[in-house]
């Protein structure tokens, strides 16, 4: 693999990518980065004027707990642990250097499949196999998909992931993030979080940049436009992933 060609998304808890690197420790310092949606700051935060509004997190009374750190803290923690010590936040970083960007829960939770949202795909199910698809097997599944309104987690990822202009740049922050991995601990699975000069050595945190706001108007129209096939992917949009 050459260096620095590939950027990983991952969208679910990251055994695989913590095996991946038992397998081969120096696999991160090869990468360009990894964008992960994973963790919560803080899900409590309450949405008004949205049909989401109220929908914030995996594991109500408990604000930085989220399913994808929580189901293995352990493949959490060596992710983080395994990337080589980050010297500072762009533009402090070296030409090339691979970046931790984490999308967290209380971010992402804040798109949802709407009905108005699932009634405009069903609108386009006949000129397009991909909006056919997302209806025959979420919107129209079987089982039944739940009713109302729920998260956009991994599709607002993904979409953040080939279009970082949706993203609030300068909304982002870098802090240091780890994860609760103690098997005694009532907090087991919780995020742990820490402003640069504030983080414990012991916890093995790493320097995430952290996104907390996207652009809601333009995160819909480009989901519309994919499923309808009318949008072009301009040139190195982002590095190869094979």
């Amino acid at each position: 693999m050459h260096r620095r060609e590939i950027t990983l998304l991952c969208l679910a808890p990251p055994t695989n990518i913590a095996t991946a690197i038992s397998i081969d420790p120096l696999l991160p310092g090869r990468l360009a980065g990894l964008y992960f949606m994973g963790g919560a700051l803080d899900c409590d935060e309450h949405v008004e004027g949205t049909e989401a509004s109220g929908m914030r997190c995996d594991s109500p009374g408990r604000p930085k707990h989220e399913f994808n750190f929580a189901f293995d803290p352990e493949a959490t923690l060596k992710l983080l642990r395994a990337f080589p010590d980050f010297p500072g936040p762009p533009p402090a970083a070296p030409v090339n250097f691979p970046t931790l960007t984490m999308i967290p829960a209380d971010l992402a939770s804040r798109f949802m499949w709407t009905q108005t949202l699932k009634s405009q795909i069903t609108q386009l199910r006949a000129s397009s196999p991909a909006a056919e698809y997302v209806y025959r097997y979420l919107i129209n599944g079987s089982p039944p998909p739940p009713t109302g309104s729920y998260p956009m987690f991994d599709e607002f990822a993904a979409v953040a992931f080939l279009f970082p202009h949706t993203l609030n740049a300068t909304a982002a922050q870098h802090l240091f993030v780890s994860v609760e991995a103690e098997q005694a601990s009532a907090a087991r699975g919780d995020t742990l979080w820490w402003e640069q000069g504030q983080q414990p050595k012991q916890r093995g945190a790493q320097l995430v940049t952290v996104h907390r706001r996207a652009d809601t108007e333009m995160f819909y129209r480009l989901i519309l436009q994919l499923l309808a096939g009318n949008y072009s992917f301009p040139t190195a949009t982002r590095p190869v992933i094979r």
